[in-house]
Order: C-alpha cells, then structure tokens, then sequence
C-alpha cells in the first residue's frame, strides 16, 4: 500500500532483512508521514503501524526521534 498526496502526505509499507520475519504483505509495517503548517513551519508526523511487538515499537519509536531531530537539525541549520 502507497498513498502520495503532495505537500501533505506519503505512506508505504516496509520491510526490513534485519527485522528477522518473513517478508509477506501482511507482516509488512506501514510508514505514514504527513506534513501540516505550524506557527511558520512545518510539523512532520510519523505514523508506523502493523508493528508485530510492542519492543518492536518502542525501539522504532527511539529511532524515529533520531531521525526527526536530526531532520530539524538540518532544516534550521543547514548543512
């Protein structure tokens, strides 16, 4: 399942070789991101969803806030 609906969101489902699962359709995560105005910015949001175990989503949710400050990082300091 994708979905693409500029400038306001994309999903897709995921899969990863490390996750040591099967890769089927109905074991794939779905990954959401959805873009909205904020105060003069842009708020990201991320959705995950079909994650098979709760350490699971706990440890994709540490990683997401990795990469989300390392995104604003980016986008107010640049390069």
């Amino acid at each position: 399942m994708c979905a693409f609906d500029p400038p306001r969101s994309l999903s897709f489902n995921y899969w990863s070789s490390f996750s040591g699962i099967e890769d089927t359709p109905e074991l794939r995560q779905l990954i959401r991101y959805d873009l909205a105005d904020d105060d003069g910015g842009v708020r990201v949001t991320i959705h995950q969803s079909n994650v098979d175990t709760q350490q699971r989503a706990d440890d994709s949710a540490k990683n997401w806030q990795v990469v989300l400050e390392g995104l604003k990082s980016l986008a107010e300091d640049g390069l």
